[in-house]
């Protein structure tokens, strides 16, 4: 596998605001944030709603040139046909959304390709079948502070099969009412 970073590391410059009162320094991710270090070609962010990994995505995209409201650096309409061509670095916000659990198998698939072409992913996500990516460092947000996790780990994958073995259970637990 091609080990090429595009993006190596992010890290706060000296002197920046850190207004704790004000945005986006008032999310406690943003205000511990010194530095995060990219060792592998993909790495995945995650956390809860409203812990601010959207937010750093976001910052990391605006540093590196992106528009941070997505598309490329020369986002152009005309350029939509081929928009994962290789050669490139990638940061997806969530990109579970809209998928169903198919298509999150066939984008493993296509991110794989992409790495074995000299890609670098940075994405953020709830869904531990992007995150089933093998070799992936991922970095979970807990109290305020990134910390490297191991998938069977997270919050989100513990959840989620606790979920899928005691589905009965939980809903008798939260009171939902089962045939």
């Amino acid at each position: 596998m091609n080990t090429h970073l595009y993006i190596e590391k992010f890290f706060l410059k000296n002197g920046m605001e850190t207004d704790t009162e004000h945005y986006p320094f008032n999310i406690p991710v943003i205000r511990n944030f010194r530095k995060l270090e990219f060792h592998k070609p993909v790495t995945f962010i995650i956390g809860e709603n409203g812990t601010g990994k959207s937010t750093l995505l976001e910052a990391f995209a605006v540093a590196y040139g992106f528009n941070p409201e997505g598309g490329s650096r020369n986002f152009n309409f005309s350029t939509l046909q081929n928009r994962l061509g290789g050669n490139g670095v990638y940061m997806f916000d969530e990109p579970e959304a809209a998928l169903s659990p198919m298509r999150l198998l066939a984008l493993l698939v296509r991110m794989d390709e992409l790495v074995k072409a000299n890609s670098q992913f940075i994405i953020s996500t709830h869904s531990p079948i992007v995150m089933m990516y093998p070799d992936a460092d991922i970095y979970e947000i807990e109290d305020g502070k990134l910390q490297l996790a191991k998938l069977e780990n997270t919050r989100h994958f513990v959840i989620t099969k606790y979920c899928i073995q005691n589905r009965d259970k939980i809903l008798a637990e939260l009171g939902v009412t089962t045939n």
